[in-house]
């Protein structure tokens, strides 16, 4: 269980420090001066814009739900090592 839990670790931190990536794809296609594009540029761009939902609510998830205070509310369920892996790495 503690190799799943470095595993989501890494993932979160890669994801955590590439999500300018989509951010920059999408203030290219909302101020660029080229605005016909095919379908593939929308998916991209949806796909985009779903990323950076996410790691919004992740934002949300970890400045005020899952904090230091919370954390014994936590404790009895059964997706603590997840909770643990990504919001309390030094509870571990």
């Amino acid at each position: 269980m503690k190799y799943a839990a470095t595993i989501l670790q890494m993932l979160d931190g890669i994801f955590t420090n590439l999500i300018c990536i989509p951010i920059l794809f999408i203030l290219y296609c909302k101020f660029s001066p080229f605005k016909k594009r095919g379908k593939k540029w929308k998916l991209v761009y949806r796909i985009c814009l779903g990323l950076v939902m996410l790691y919004l609510i992740r934002c949300f998830f970890a400045g005020f739900i899952f904090t230091e205070i919370n954390y014994p509310r936590f404790t009895d369920s059964p997706f603590l090592p997840v909770y643990e892996a990504l919001f309390y790495p030094n509870h571990g």
